[in-house]
């Protein structure tokens, strides 16, 4: 008896995949051409320049994000002087694969005139006007906020869906900068 059931049970379940992936795909995405090994790889590739970094004594290096993709690494956070950001650098190419850093170290500042809720707020707006923008897909967008510059970092189907996202991180209130590490899939 429990057999005949079974296939009812399957074109329910499917039923409700089906309806449940129709409702989740409301916005336009952009597809990610990496497979789950790739993303694990770049995942890695992260963690250990993370760990790099934190490990070198001689850094002094505050807030530090490390997003890697293809092989690609972005380095965004606070540094104490140029020096820092350099050496930074170095040892993200020190990581086995890695063959292009790009980095935006903002200097600290001494004045103490830059506060963390404004930062937050900062993010806090981006990604509530990204979300609630029908015509993109921000999921894949990261946005870091540092002394009120902002750097966008992640995959985008479109040149399009690019400037949407620089603009309206541009259109923030509080913004100084915007620095875009958006790339396009690949």
């Amino acid at each position: 008896m429990h057999k005949k059931k079974q296939p009812l049970f399957l074109i329910f379940f499917l039923l409700i995949f089906v309806a449940f992936n129709s409702a989740c795909t409301s916005h336009k995405s952009a597809p990610n051409s990496r497979n789950s090994k790739n993303q694990l790889t770049d995942t890695e590739k992260a963690f250990l320049i993370h760990e790099k970094i934190t490990e070198d004594e001689n850094l002094n290096l505050y807030n530090v994000y490390v997003h890697v993709y293809n092989n690609k690494a972005y380095l965004v956070g606070i540094c104490d002087g140029k020096i820092n950001a350099i050496r930074a650098k170095e040892l993200a190419y020190s990581v086995n694969g890695i063959f292009f850093v790009k980095t935006h170290f903002v200097e600290k500042d001494k004045t103490n005139t830059y506060r963390a809720i404004d930062d937050f707020g900062i993010t806090t707006d981006i990604k509530t006007a990204l979300g609630n923008n029908k015509d993109i897909w921000s999921n894949n967008v990261s946005v870091k906020t540092l002394q009120c510059n902002v750097v966008l970092l992640g995959i985008m189907a479109t040149e399009q869906d690019i400037e949407i996202v620089v603009n309206t991180a541009r259109n923030t209130k509080k913004v100084e900068h915007v620095e875009n590490f958006l790339s396009l899939v690949e």
